[in-house]
């Protein structure tokens, strides 16, 4: 995990686009969303989300990897099952779900078509 020391150092790397692709991992950008939630009001917290992973992938020339509702949506499903105390290990033990069978929890939410669609990816859509 980078930056195992310090959420802090963690969520300003990733504000300041200063995450290398090797420290960017699924489990960091769950780290990061969780950092900013507890942090932040949901909006608030979506939009610096959002806004920070579109400075990253730019940065790192990968702006084709940017995924709009797929980051929003797992943001709003870790939302509903985060506990106000909970730390981010603790979360994760009990959601594993979210790094093992995260298109499964989607699916519940979305067709494959519309989830992989351009317009999916660009910008953030509600399930079918």
């Amino acid at each position: 995990m980078p930056y195992p020391d310090s959420d802090e150092k963690f969520l300003t790397a990733f504000l300041q686009s200063t995450i290398s692709e090797e420290e960017f991992n699924h489990e960091a950008h769950l780290r990061i969303c969780w950092l900013l939630l507890k942090k932040h009001p949901l909006l608030k917290a979506l939009q610096m989300l959002t806004q920070g992973l579109k400075s990253l992938v730019a940065k790192l020339g990968a702006a084709d990897k940017y995924h709009e509702t797929l980051s929003v949506a797992l943001a709003l499903l870790m939302y509903e099952r985060m506990e106000k105390e909970e730390e981010f290990s603790g979360w994760l033990r009990k959601n594993s779900d979210f790094l093992t069978n995260w298109r499964g929890l989607l699916a519940s939410f979305y067709a494959d078509d519309l989830l992989w669609s351009e317009r999916a990816k660009q910008a953030f859509v509600l399930g079918d």
